[in-house]
């Protein structure tokens, strides 16, 4: 009946499951116009018969429909057309506000290219009419550091070939680096701990020097000769020593005292 008499849910009509499925789907409906009898036969594949749309059915389809789907409403009271009307008027002069919106041009200023990844750019793109003062505050803001960098950069503007500026002050911080790095290791050569050392092993020498200029002294007090132990003594000594061991007796010790040897000073053998 459905599918004669149209519906809001038509559904799907189901053949005979237990008997082979039919050519075609139809069926005799006799109904009465006016008290006048009359019989349809109706074929699913023509759907609603106009004799008979004007017949309501409702079913539980029918109900889901109506509570849970948009539908067109049959009739609507006048009160109902205002806010209908309104809400149509709204919409039209919401759609010309955005087309004149559109064909404003934005009085932003228009930033050249090579600034378009800085980060007053990235923000500049989200100034709008809901941006607020506490905002525009935040990031136009102004400060000391601001300032050095400003006249740090007037500076480098300044410069007729800052290239060559660049490559001077390079050089210059690798020579200011060389000497903090000779600073820092002189700085450990001269520790505290290092020149307590220093004096330890100098006090050392000095005393050692002092007890073998004395030894030598006792020993070479009855020569004939003055100043043995003394300066000039000990340069003769050193001088002697060399000749020897580079020149008169290699690879041997001085002095060298064995059998044949001679002295290095007075050329005679030592045996005499």
């Amino acid at each position: 009946m459905k599918q004669v008499c149209g519906a809001k849910s038509l559904g799907q009509l189901h053949p005979n499951t237990f008997k082979e499925k039919p050519v075609s789907q139809s069926c005799e409906i006799t109904y009465k116009v006016n008290g006048t009898g009359n019989t349809l036969i109706s074929d699913a594949s023509q759907g609603v018969n106009e004799y008979l749309s004007t017949i309501e059915l409702y079913d539980h389809a029918c109900g889901s429909v109506y509570v849970t789907n948009e539908n067109e409403l049959a009739y609507e009271p006048e009160i109902l057309k205002l806010f209908s009307e309104l809400t149509i008027a709204s919409d039209v002069l919401s759609t010309k506000l955005d087309d004149l919106a559109n064909e404003l041009d934005s009085q932003k200023l228009h930033l050249p290219n090579e600034y378009a990844n800085t980060k007053f750019s990235q923000w500049h793109k989200l100034i709008s009419a809901k941006t607020t003062a506490a905002m525009v505050d935040q990031e136009c803001s102004w400060n000391e550091e601001d300032l050095k960098n400003l006249d740090s950069l007037r500076v480098r503007l300044k410069e007729p070939d800052p290239k060559l500026k660049a490559e001077k002050i390079r050089k210059s911080k690798k020579e200011v680096d060389k000497l903090i790095a000779g600073f820092r290791s002189w700085e450990g050569k001269l520790s505290d701990e290092v020149c307590i050392k220093y004096n330890e092993l100098h006090k050392d020498y000095l005393d050692k020097q002092s007890t073998a200029s004395n030894y030598a002294k006792s020993v070479f007090e009855n020569s004939p000769l003055k100043g043995v132990g003394e300066e000039a003594w000990s340069q003769l000594w050193e001088c002697a020593k060399l000749y020897s061991e580079t020149l008169a007796y290699p690879n041997i010790g001085f002095p060298n005292v064995e059998k044949e040897a001679a002295c290095v000073l007075c050329q005679q053998s030592l045996d005499d």
